[in-house]
């Protein structure tokens, strides 16, 4: 048996490791990760926290996620709580996510020692720190959507590539490298677009 269906308000704790398993909650559940190898392991509607380790991505969908010490892993419309850190090398993928910390606030992302870890965070809503990005090895990272990215004074290398509507606060004194990778770097040159659009348009008019 490979498949478990989670009674709603279950608390778990995992005692051992879990390979291809799949844990779906038909409500909100409680689990413990209890420092276990979770490799190809499906989480679903949980509340999260602990330590895993892991050789091949676990999948956590429609979770909130706490203190948490992750693999490489998949994490999809979750809501984020609190710290998570990263403890390996290799590619996180964050997908239609979200802060769950009310007010000024945010959840924060720890890239820690793991050192040439690649974080994509895409589609994300409200704000999140980073932390200890560039310590051990290169690190990159790519957020998309809306929020605000406060980048803390131990970064100390990295590029955070920006697709979106973000307010920037970098603690770091520029150590990490921030490209602006949409459409529009700054107000000027939305400026200079629309007044190029007003330009033709008057032209096509006099025409």
């Amino acid at each position: 048996i490979t498949r478990f269906r989670i009674a709603p308000d279950s608390s778990l704790t995992f005692a051992t490791g879990y390979s291809g398993y799949n844990f779906w909650g038909d409500g909100q559940w409680t689990l413990a990760l209890g420092g276990q190898a979770l490799d190809r392991t499906h989480i679903l509607n949980a509340i999260v926290s602990g330590t895993c380790t892991s050789s091949d991505r676990p999948v956590f969908e429609r979770c909130d996620i706490g203190i948490t010490t992750l693999p490489p892993c998949h994490i999809f419309e979750s809501r984020l709580t609190s710290t998570i850190a990263l403890s390996g090398a290799g590619d996180y993928i964050l997908d239609h996510c979200s802060s769950a910390v009310a007010g000024t606030g945010s959840p924060s992302i720890d890239f820690g020692s793991a050192g040439n870890t690649n974080l994509n965070m895409r589609h994300y809503s409200g704000g999140v720190e980073i932390l200890n990005m560039g310590q051990n090895g290169t690190d990159n990272m790519s957020l998309e959507g809306n929020g605000q990215l406060r980048i803390n004074a131990n970064c100390t290398g990295g590029t955070i590539a920006i697709r979106g509507n973000f307010r920037i606060t970098d603690n770091s004194g520029g150590a990490v490298t921030l490209v602006k990778d949409d459409k529009y770097n700054d107000l000027s040159d939305i400026k200079a677009k629309t007044d190029q659009f007003v330009f033709t348009v008057s032209n096509q008019v006099d025409a």
